[in-house]
């Protein structure tokens, strides 16, 4: 992972103001603040890359990741199915397995 910076994330902040409707700054942003451990901020960013962008695969399996994170049993779920079945759907073997872990450790949790 990068080091986190708040320069980064400031950055980040700037091209989402500067760019509203675009998921690629958005989903930038919301790495930088997974880094800084600020989790909760990361999924609402990564929630608001699957709205701007459903097919976001990544965005979806990191939501996911962060709500896992967070104890979110029902968001993580939740996420983790639709990540899973866009990587199904577009022939990702990598976030796919991302996702089969998730629901995995989600269900190890109890939730």
């Amino acid at each position: 992972m990068t080091t986190p910076t708040p320069n980064r994330i400031t950055r980040f902040e700037a091209l989402v103001a500067q760019f509203p409707t675009s998921e690629v700054p958005r989903y930038s942003l919301g790495q930088a603040l997974m880094d800084a451990g600020r989790y909760d901020e990361a999924a609402t960013t990564f929630v608001a890359c699957t709205t701007l962008r459903a097919d976001f695969l990544m965005a979806w399996v990191l939501a996911a990741q962060c709500f896992v994170r967070l104890e979110r049993w029902a968001d993580a779920r939740n996420y983790a199915v639709k990540g899973l079945a866009l990587a199904i759907a577009q022939g990702h073997s990598g976030p796919r397995g991302d996702a089969e872990a998730l629901l995995e450790e989600i269900e190890q949790a109890g939730g």
